[in-house]
């Protein structure tokens, strides 16, 4: 009976704590039971002082609200975000309209696809496009990415969402409606049947909530996808594929029309779903439900799988016979049904055993959208704009010239268009896919044609022609149906957005209707402008801010490097894109821009080690209020976030950009010779650092001293291999009978130096013990003896029954045993053994063959256990040893991890800093005294303002 009372006790609480709500009574001691659960203290609104009782507000049907905003933005996926954001940010009010729960549409929490862009197959995942094409795209959606590296370690797709939304709430200018359609508009017509409409309100409903909001704006951006707000207000639109003729593209007769005539026809480009598996490590099962499509292996001859894939396929896609709008609920349940199937093809059919231990984590149940309606704008951008043929010449004439078999062509190659009005770019394939999809295994899924050079985009595919105040953003713009495959990738969509969004606000605040726009001269030239302030890369376009000081300073820096002057952060153009080789464009990926549209070279300063300065030096004192920064955040990568970005990017960094200076500070001088600081930075991750003059006071007021590294006398590297090198002729001699420990030396002038490690300082660039060669007489016994685990392939070099502690860890229990290079990201800007390197003793992994070490002999090459002279080899380097006792090699102190560095709404310190005078300078000067990995400073571009040039929007000079 006792240990019935102490349970149903038990049971009794935890239905009190679950079932009534937890009770305070039990922390003050008083108890807790029923009559608590039941008292008018529980039942009691307790009002503070200013609260009151809630407004009884509840009513049959739809609660109505009117509002008048500048901006209405419909759609919150990457077009429309951006779009809202570049709006509010350029001064406008706005109201963003999200159809779902998160922003970023397709690349949002409930979808899970990963932002591709003009990068596309241009760039690898590592480095070998560093300071040469520099393809990804900038501005608002470089921002968010970069924060999502940081603030997301874990590549949670919940957190991708929630920066998006924290950067919109950061923005006082713009209201969010979350849940929210647009369902209608109201528009009053031309004084003709022929001249356009105006909007004149959008009608967005919220159902969840049961609230109706009219939105009077005075300009409108569709970012819908699907183009709700465009067709409810009668702008020209298209389903599906023009035809060859209505545009004469070579590429619309090919591919899969299978049309008479090569069209028109409806044919749209699939939806697709996608899931997420993770290996379970034990055998798993899967019991598809009966409605689950039912696959064999010969309809996957064309659609490659494996079954430890740890995300699904884009190639899961359905459209035909469905229209993608109007039977989207059908379309989605078919794509669910397949995905259920392809699982259960790889778990239960036998063809992939692999697939054992993987079970299901996550499937999506809101589709990926890949294309509804395009809008017929003021210019339709066609195939011919960017490339007339295929430029891999793999079709017949008369779309490609004859050619000899196997050959490739060289050049020259078309150059694409340079629109007056041109906004963003693009660079993606022309990606046409298959209309049936899924629905037909017996041929591919799609067919790509890649372009020669990155292509611009015209503000007139981003404004209709049929109201005076609509703009269109994302993959509904007008575009023909080839150039759609290339332009309705997200992170291009993205670009498309920030430019509407900043043309909206423009149109606004000059009261100019965006129709008007394209013959306006004057405001395309502003819009423009403001966009590269805003880091939006143009084709062809470069600084032309009148109000920018810095565009007439002289300027010097402490050092810099061949290719990177100081005076290359005033070319007006902040990155490296430029390719000037016609073997870059005729065969693989493409390049960036061809030289008669952009400027060559890195375009940024690129000092030698760290501190480093660079100073702008004006012809007088002027009281500068703002100074913008734009640093190297190698936009070589894609970075394309992905939760499984580790399996799509294994060589990409996730985290801040090892190129990204992390800590600087500003100075003004504001007499002769005497200086102040009027910034103080730590921790920055971020491309475009914006800082109003002076910055807040900092925890610090003084930049900490750069701290000299510790030294490690004797430090070994890892070297080109020199039979030669006597620094590389070790002296093996077997310590034991069994030969299975050994001490290691070389001979120098000064005497033997053996081979040891240093306890107390890790080496250069990685966190292990500092592997060091010393005075023989100077190394304790202990840490002279190194063994040899044989191992297929070489020998393990380890020390002998050692247990010590990394040293680049303090406090947890990482024992460094075993030799190895280090891919030193510090050292030389890149992730791999770049000789010469610095060596470290470190946790020993089966896995690494770089530390799988062979002795070989330095006469015949022979691995030996006998005492003679030897090579230490690993991964084509060598073992080497410094040239005198009293070498010194820096240290690795490990990076403090960047603070985090979150939008914030502006503070009233904020505020009041911005309102404070700024004291005239003649001379600006940043100090870079850390980077997030490298060791030289790189600064793209720096802009100097006074008060009245903080505001958006330069004009034009006459």
């Amino acid at each position: 009976m006792a240990v019935f009372r102490v349970t149903f006790t038990v049971l009794c609480l935890v239905a009190i704590v679950y079932g009534a709500g937890w009770c305070p009574g039990i922390e003050r001691g008083e108890g807790c039971g029923p009559e608590y659960a039941r008292s008018v203290e529980a039942q009691t609104l307790h009002l503070q002082p200013g609260e009151k009782q809630r407004d009884a507000v509840w009513g049959a049907g739809m609660i109505e609200q009117t509002l008048d905003v500048d901006v209405l933005v419909a759609g919150g996926g990457s077009a429309g975000t951006s779009a809202a954001l570049a709006a509010a940010r350029s001064g406008a009010s706005v109201v963003l309209a999200n159809g779902r729960p998160v922003l970023g549409g397709n690349s949002g929490s409930e979808v899970r696809l990963a932002m591709v862009g003009a990068c596309g197959p241009r760039s690898g995942s590592g480095n070998e496009n560093a300071l040469e094409l520099e393809c990804r795209e900038g501005g608002i959606v470089e921002e968010y990415q970069l924060d999502n590296t940081v603030n997301n370690p874990d590549l949670v797709p919940e957190l991708f969402s929630l920066e998006l939304l924290t950067l919109v709430k950061a923005e006082p200018n713009l209201t969010l409606f979350q849940n929210t359609w647009l369902v209608g508009v109201t528009k009053t017509n031309g004084s003709t049947a022929d001249s356009p409409g105006t909007i004149t309100s959008g009608i967005l409903e919220d159902q969840q909530s049961q609230r109706r909001y009219i939105v009077r704006a005075k300009t409108y951006i569709d970012a819908t996808g699907d183009g709700r707000l465009g067709v409810e207000a009668g702008a020209e639109w298209i389903q599906g594929r023009e035809g060859a003729s209505k545009y004469n593209e070579s590429l619309a007769r090919m591919g899969f029309y299978r049309t008479p005539g090569d069209g028109p026809d409806h044919e749209t480009e699939g939806t697709s779903l996608d899931y997420m598996a993770e290996d379970k490590n034990q055998p798993t099962e899967f019991r598809p439900p009966f409605w689950a499509a039912k696959f064999n292996k010969s309809q996957f001859q064309y659609r490659g799988v494996t079954g430890t894939r740890p995300y699904g396929y884009w190639w899961n896609e359905i459209s035909w016979p469905y229209n993608t709008i109007t039977d989207g609920e059908n379309v989605t349940n078919e794509a669910l049904a397949d995905i259920l199937g392809i699982w259960d093809y790889l778990k239960n059919s036998g063809d992939h055993p692999e697939s054992s231990h993987m079970g299901l984590t996550w499937f999506g149940n809101v589709p990926c959208k890949r294309e509804g309606r395009r809008f017929v704008g003021q210019y339709v951008q066609s195939q011919n704009d960017i490339m007339k043929v295929d430029r891999l010449c793999t079709r017949l004439p008369p779309y490609c010239p004859p050619k000899k078999a196997n050959e490739t062509p060289t050049g020259p190659f078309q150059e694409p268009e340079l629109y007056f009005d041109r906004v963003a770019y693009a660079g993606w394939p022309f990606d046409l896919h298959n209309p049936k999809g899924m629905r037909d295994p017996d041929h591919p899924p799609f067919t790509s044609h890649k372009m020669p050079y990155m292509y611009s985009t015209p503000l007139r595919s981003l404004v209709s022609k049929d109201l005076t105040n609509l703009f269109f953003a994302g993959r509904l713009a007008s575009f023909s149906h080839v150039v759609y495959g290339s332009q309705r990738v997200m992170k291009t969509c993205a670009t498309m957005g920030q430019a509407a969004g900043t043309a909206a606000a423009y149109a606004v605040s000059h009261g100019i209707d965006p129709i008007a726009l394209k013959d306006n001269p004057s405001a395309v030239w502003s819009i423009q402008q403001q966009l590269i302030r805003d880091d939006a890369y143009i084709i062809g376009l470069y600084n032309e801010d009148p109000r920018d000081y810095a565009r007439n300073v002289s300027v010097s820096a402490t050092s810099e490097q061949p290719n990177g002057a100081a005076k290359n952060i005033l070319s007006g153009q902040s990155r490296a894109v430029v390719t000037v080789n016609s073997k870059n464009v005729s065969i693989g990926a493409g390049g960036g821009v061809p030289a008669s549209q952009g400027i060559n070279g890195t375009n940024r300063w690129m000092s030698v080690g760290l501190p480093a300065s660079v100073t702008l030096s004006m012809q007088s004192f002027v009281p500068i209020k703002q100074v913008q920064l734009t640093f190297d955040t190698g936009m070589h990568r894609k970075l394309a976030y992905s939760v499984v970005f580790p399996t799509n990017n294994p060589a990409s960094n996730w985290g801040p950009q090892p190129e990204t200076v992390r800590d600087y500070f500003i100075e003004g001088e504001v007499s002769p010779g005497k200086w102040e600081v009027l910034c103080n930075v730590t921790g920055n991750y971020q491309r475009r650092r914006v800082h109003t003059l002076p910055c807040p006071p900092p925890e610090h007021p003084e930049p900490p001293a750069p701290v000299k590294p510790t030294v490690a006398n004797g430090s070994v590297s890892a070297a080109n291999c020199n039979v030669t090198s006597l620094q590389q002729r070790w002296t093996l001699s077997p310590a034991d009978a069994q030969n299975t420990s050994a001490g290691l030396y070389v001979r120098s002038a000064d005497g033997k130096l053996c081979l040891s490690y240093d306890t107390t300082i890790s080496a250069y660039g990685g966190h292990g013990n500092s592997v060091v060669a010393r005075p023989c007489e100077t190394v304790p016994s202990g840490l002279a003896l190194w063994q040899w685990s044989e191992k297929v392939g070489g020998s393990l070099l380890r020390t002998l029954h050692s247990r010590d502690t990394c040293s680049g860890y303090p406090g947890e229990k990482m024992a460094c045993e075993c030799v190895h290079p280090v891919a030193c990201a510090a050292c030389h800007g890149t992730n791999e053994y770049t000789p010469p390197t610095s060596v470290e003793l470190y946790m020993c992994s089966s896995g690494s063959y770089m530390q799988d070490w062979s002795a070989l002999s330095v006469n015949d090459g022979r691995k030996t256990n006998s005492t003679t002279d030897v090579m230490l080899m690993v991964g084509g380097l060598c073992l080497q040893a410094p040239q005198a006792p009293t070498i010194e090699e820096h240290v690795h102190n490990k990076p403090a991890p960047p603070r985090q560095q979150r939008v914030q709404p502006k503070s009233t310190k904020d505020i009041i800093m911005e309102n404070t005078p700024a004291p005239p300078v003649q001379q600006i000067r940043v100090t870079v005294t850390a980077t997030n990995g490298i060791e030289d400073a790189r600064i793209n571009e720096i802009r100097l303002y006074d008060a009245q040039g903080i505001a958006p929007f330069p004009t034009k000079p006459q």
